[in-house]
């Protein structure tokens, strides 16, 4: 990680010097590092750009004339994982600011994650540009060398059930996802949404079947609607909640 907001220690319990200089999948959870490592792949910045709908997460056909790197406003990327949250322990309050200690221990069975939406974009630079130095003798061309960087806002989900106090929680909207299922039930789409109200990460719910998240008690009438590709109301099972 090349820069990260002071922000973070409010989400992640953590300093942003501690983060600087480490890699992003030594503070994700491990079930999610293939799903960041695709977001990051590089192979679609050039010569055309692709662009991911946030809405639907599928690329977007458009027609881009080819750009340098460097010019490039850069790929568009929105999606959810897990991040480690550090013990408040670790964190000693000063009278100026927060700091952190430089070797943090945490609990192999106490770790924690919380639920973050990166929204960004992938950027190519010159190396020269950023400060970075890079040896390529072989090829004596120091000037062509890019680095591809993923700049992102990151922000911490919250969970349907803790706003339902607030104002506005009437709206139905609040309580509504998308998802496309194959004709054995298994998810083929999930919309993000339905990390705010069942607390799975979409990349957790596909290819698993929908009747794995739903209420014992309305599983025989989901099944007879799905026979007779009918709608119907059904109670869904929110992770470590239980009934949503």
């Amino acid at each position: 990680m090349l820069y990260v907001s002071e922000s973070v220690i409010n989400t992640l319990c953590v300093s942003r010097e501690h983060l600087i200089g480490q890699s992003l999948f030594d503070i994700l959870h491990p079930k999610d590092m293939a799903k960041v490592k695709e977001q990051l792949s590089s192979s679609d910045l050039t010569p055309r750009e692709r662009f991911i709908d946030t809405k639907t997460g599928l690329p977007v056909k458009s027609e881009v004339v080819p750009v340098m790197p460097q010019l490039s406003s850069g790929s568009r990327r929105s999606f959810f994982c897990r991040m480690r949250q550090y013990s408040k322990e670790n964190v000693i309050k000063t009278e100026e600011q927060p700091t952190f200690k430089k070797k943090p221990k945490i609990i192999p069975d106490r770790k924690k994650y919380a639920t973050i939406q990166c929204t960004g974009y992938l950027k190519s630079w010159p190396l020269s540009q950023i400060g970075v130095e890079y040896d390529n003798e072989r090829d004596g061309d120091t000037e062509g060398c890019t680095l591809s960087c993923l700049i992102a806002i990151a922000k911490a989900t919250q969970d349907i059930h803790q706003i339902q106090g607030q104002p506005g929680n009437g709206d139905p909207s609040l309580y509504q996802f998308v998802s496309r299922q194959a004709m054995d039930g298994k998810f083929t789409y999930i919309d993000q949404r339905a990390t705010a109200i069942l607390g799975y990460l979409p990349q957790e719910l596909l290819g698993t079947s929908c009747y794995e998240y739903i209420h014992v008690a309305d599983i025989k009438q989901m099944a007879e609607n799905h026979y007779e590709g009918e709608m119907g109301c059904f109670k869904p099972l929110h992770r470590g909640k239980g009934v949503g």
